[in-house]
């Protein structure tokens, strides 16, 4: 038979300062495998804000997810 947990319900993560090149996630018997590499942003005055985010909207509309009408509304909101 399967131990219990001793710990259920909130699985909440408060990190205290920064999480850079972290990977946290919680559960039980969970196993995650990360791979990143570290790049250079470009300054900010050289990005077209604008531009990008047509982009972003334009990758996540393409997504197929239960969350589109979120994805959706997150939009609407931040445009007013």
């Amino acid at each position: 038979m399967a131990k219990k947990s001793a710990v259920a319900g909130d699985r909440s993560v408060h990190v205290g300062g920064n999480a850079i090149a972290n990977n946290i996630i919680t559960g039980d018997k969970n196993k995650a495998t990360v791979h990143y590499e570290r790049v250079t942003l470009p300054p900010a005055s050289t990005v077209n804000i604008e531009q990008e985010i047509a982009k972003l909207r334009e990758s996540l509309a393409g997504l197929n997810s239960e969350d589109s009408t979120k994805i959706h509304n997150s939009h609407r909101d931040a445009e007013s």
